[in-house]
Parts: structure tokens; C-alpha cells; sequence
């Protein structure tokens, strides 16, 4: 990371666009996020994501925002997913996080938590570019 920082551009800012990704789907939560109890939870998920357009015949990459979201619902692992989507006319540097929005317990008792909860609901990503 530290030679793309000295020879490619940037770093850059790009807007994270929230939208909801899933509703109402089943997610066993464990370890305690957002103070929760191990067990199965009504959620919706949500998806931070910025589809940034990059010069032909770059490569893209992105810095991790702090506080940040999860790369994984499924073990609600901390991180970002990003990707390249090139072709001939166009280039763009994918990334995205993702925030958990628990509605309710399986017993039908509402919770109504944000997890992570340190994650606010506008921010942007830093990235660079690398001519190649």
C-alpha cells in the first residue's frame, strides 16, 4: 500500500450511497454486537457503497473508513469488499460495507439496533489510483 501511495494518485474521497440491500432476513448474531444476545434476529441489510469511475488502463484501491461496517453479515466480520469492473469503454473501482438494521428477536420482541452501531449513515471512502 505504501508504494501505490508514493506513485499513484491520490488519495481521493467518494461518496458512500446507503441503500437497503435485503429486508427482513434471518441473521444468527453471536459475540455480543451492538450488545445483543447470541441468537436469531429479523433484519434488513444495508449496503454503503460508492461505484467510483477511474481512468482506462488504471487499478483502483481503497482505504478502510474507521470507524467501518462489515464485509461479512454472515459472521459480521469488520471490513470492506472491493473489486474492479473493467472493459474497454469504461473502469470502475467497486467498494462497499455493509450495517446490519435488527428489527426484532425471534420471539417477535422488537430491538430496533444498528450494528455496527459507530458507523454513521453518510461518509466517504479515500481511494488511489495506479496507471498500469
Amino acid at each position: 500500500m505504501t508504494k501505490l501511495r508514493q506513485i499513484g494518485r491520490g488519495p481521493y474521497l467518494a461518496k458512500a450511497v446507503k441503500t437497503r440491500n435485503q429486508k427482513d432476513i434471518k441473521i444468527a448474531l453471536s459475540n455480543g454486537h451492538g450488545g445483543l444476545a447470541t441468537g436469531i434476529y429479523f433484519c434488513d441489510v444495508y449496503v454503503h457503497k460508492a461505484v467510483i469511475s477511474l481512468p482506462l488502463n488504471t487499478v483502483g484501491r481503497a482505504d478502510i473508513p474507521n470507524p467501518v461496517g462489515y464485509n461479512n453479515i454472515t459472521n459480521q466480520e469488520s471490513g470492506i469488499t472491493t473489486f474492479m469492473n473493467s472493459s474497454q469503454t469504461k473502469n470502475e473501482l467497486i467498494v462497499y460495507t455493509t450495517t446490519i438494521h435488527v428489527k426484532w428477536n425471534i420471539l417477535g420482541q422488537s430491538i430496533n439496533v444498528v450494528i455496527p452501531n459507530s458507523l454513521p449513515n453518510t461518509f466517504n471512502y479515500k481511494y488511489y489510483y495506479l496507471p498500469y
